[in-house]
């Protein structure tokens, strides 16, 4: 079977279009957000209630343009486009597709063999986009995308990004901090992730590494106090050590902060 969560971002673009629930959240400042959020069950065997199923679930974060032209709310509202061409429509039923082809022979089968089905026969996959305003005129967004696709384990995919407030460009690492501040925050990293693995040092921490050498990594969130780094699973290291997320106070880097 396809892995579910490999295209998630694409269903950004046509949520509005589906019938589903907005709930209004209180938000900092002048951003006004609503969270869109379908929740649908898709039965392996169209029609069997009883055969196992796909279970989606959205949340996602929507903001309402503060005028003509906000190319910030534009960004935030299509987030989707910057990941795969396809409209939530279109990726769900791709992926229920999918789904009942991987499973639904199988499933025939030991049903008329009378046998216990099979549990991996249910899949589920969770899609969620967060907005937060926490680090001054920088709006935050966390992408997620979690479940189970048939395979030994369930699975995550994180996405971090933020945007200016003002501008709606993206904003980078050295946006944020000076450029010499790359091998302070990487000894600041292998210090946590010592930490975080329960390494005995540095190490044995290395050893855990699938790559040669740590890097910053493209996922960072800009939050009140900290900087959040984030390692997705396998991107660094095994599954067993799961998402690796690693927060450093500004105040630990504030001689390589940047001028806002």
């Amino acid at each position: 079977m396809k892995t579910l969560h490999y295209a998630f971002i694409g269903a950004v673009a046509f949520l509005i279009g589906l019938t589903g629930c907005h709930e209004k959240q209180q938000q900092a400042q002048d951003l006004d957000i609503s969270t869109f959020r379908l929740d649908s069950v898709y039965y392996l065997v169209e029609g069997d209630t009883a055969s196992p199923t796909f279970t989606l679930h959205i949340a996602v974060d929507q903001m309402k343009p503060r005028y003509d032209g906000d190319s910030l709310a534009k960004q935030l509202n299509n987030l989707g486009y910057k990941y795969t061409e396809r409209t939530l429509e279109d990726f769900i039923k791709t992926e229920v597709e999918s789904y009942r082809e991987s499973y639904t022979e199988l499933y025939l089968a030991q049903k008329a063999a009378k046998e216990e089905v099979s549990p991996m026969f249910s899949n589920d996959l969770t899609y969620e986009i967060k907005l937060t305003e926490a680090y001054p005129n920088i709006v935050s967004v966390k992408i997620s995308s979690s479940g189970y696709g048939g395979g030994a384990h369930g699975y995550s995919q994180y996405t971090l990004v933020n945007f200016h407030k003002d501008t709606g460009k993206e904003v980078g690492i050295h946006d944020i901090f000076k450029p010499e501040a790359e091998k302070t925050i990487i000894s600041m990293i292998e210090k946590r992730l010592i930490q975080l693995w329960g390494a005995k040092d540095d190490e044995e921490m290395k050893e855990l590494l699938f790559v040669e050498d740590l890097y910053i990594p493209a996922n960072f969130l800009l939050e009140k106090d900290s900087v959040r780094f984030l390692y997705n699973e396998y991107e660094i290291a095994p599954y067993a050590m799961g998402t690796s997320e690693i927060r450093i106070a500004y105040s630990d880097l504030k001689d390589y902060l940047q001028k806002q």
